[in-house]
């Protein structure tokens, strides 16, 4: 029995010194971190972006949407749009030289929005659909129309993001790329 007490009174000393050696590390670590580190402060600044949508409207249809860039940094814009009720049997003649159908519901800018720019007019006409392209409605039409669709509405949504985000970029060599504005879509409404 004595020699077991001896075996056991030697691992106690050992054990104490492992967890003496342990407190004694930990203690000397945190030590080490307060004295040699700081409090870092990381300041990002973020573009500012700020955009409205701009109306032209006027009789017989007349409605031109453009986005005006009112933000202090230069941006890419899309807009989509929703007419309702959707079997209204309205046209709008879109802008597709300046405007490019996303295929995802909103049509894309095909520049960057500088400060204080505008872009050109999504569309410049709306027109009832009676079949013979490129007439003006006329206010009787027009009348008549809206009797028998007195709900009728056009809503405009637009959206605007940083020319770049996260190392990509709009601009290929100086001039807007669409294909290269994609990526900076994608990786904007990662952001959000």
């Amino acid at each position: 029995m004595r020699k077991l007490k001896t075996v056991w009174n030697s691992h106690k000393k050992i054990l104490l010194a492992v967890c003496l050696l342990v407190v004694i590390g930990a203690g000397a670590t945190i030590a080490y971190y307060s004295a040699y580190t700081q409090a870092l402060t990381n300041t990002f600044s973020g573009s500012n972006i700020d955009t409205e949508i701009e109306e032209e409207t006027g009789i017989n249809g007349k409605k031109a949407p453009s986005i005006e860039n009112t933000g202090a940094s230069e941006c890419i814009v899309r807009m989509r749009v929703n007419i309702s009720p959707e079997n209204a049997g309205v046209v709008l003649n879109y802008d597709t030289t300046n405007w490019k159908a996303g295929g995802d519901g909103f049509y894309y800018y095909q520049g960057v929005l500088p400060v204080d720019g505008k872009t050109e007019a999504l569309f410049t006409q709306v027109t009832l659909n009676n079949g013979v392209p490129g007439t003006v409605s006329t206010l009787e039409e027009w009348t008549a129309f809206l009797k028998k669709y007195p709900d009728f509405s056009i809503t405009l949504y637009q959206e605007a993001s940083p020319a770049s985000v996260d190392g990509e970029s709009a601009l290929v060599n100086g001039a807007y790329n669409q294909d290269a504005a994609m990526k900076v879509w994608n990786k904007f409404k990662g952001t959000n």
